[in-house]
């Protein structure tokens, strides 16, 4: 059971992470920096770059997909890149924003789970 919603409006739109994305190097070079501190503890993290108007937040927005047991860790995940991340917004004014989310291997199975807790919790 994927998403079958998403948050980017219309006007967003994915960025070519391999190829000419458009994207000056004073914001590809953190973005880099971002993924690279992300695969030094998730090796097999995956990551989409957004441009534009997501959660009505204008600016580039990293989406890294990480292998978690629960979806709780994912507050660990952005604690990895949050004190960098707060530096690259309010100290050098970047507009890059920061989204952890659950592989979509792993996706349906912590939906499950998450189900299945919440139904005993209220029995």
């Amino acid at each position: 059971m994927r998403r079958k919603y998403s948050m980017m409006a219309p006007h967003s739109w994915e960025v070519d992470l391999n190829g000419k994305h458009g994207l000056p190097k004073y914001i590809t070079a953190p973005i880099d920096e971002l993924k690279q501190k992300l695969l030094k503890r998730y090796p097999a993290a995956t990551f989409k770059l957004v441009k534009g108007l997501v959660y009505d937040i204008d600016g580039i927005h990293l989406y890294a997909y990480v292998d978690v047991d629960d979806f709780d860790e994912l507050d660990e995940v952005r604690e990895i890149v949050f004190a960098r991340l707060c530096e690259m917004q309010n100290d050098e004014d970047l507009p890059i924003w920061f989204h952890a989310e659950a592989s979509p291997e792993r996706y349906d199975e912590l939906m499950e789970r998450h189900r299945t807790k919440r139904q005993h919790a209220v029995k």
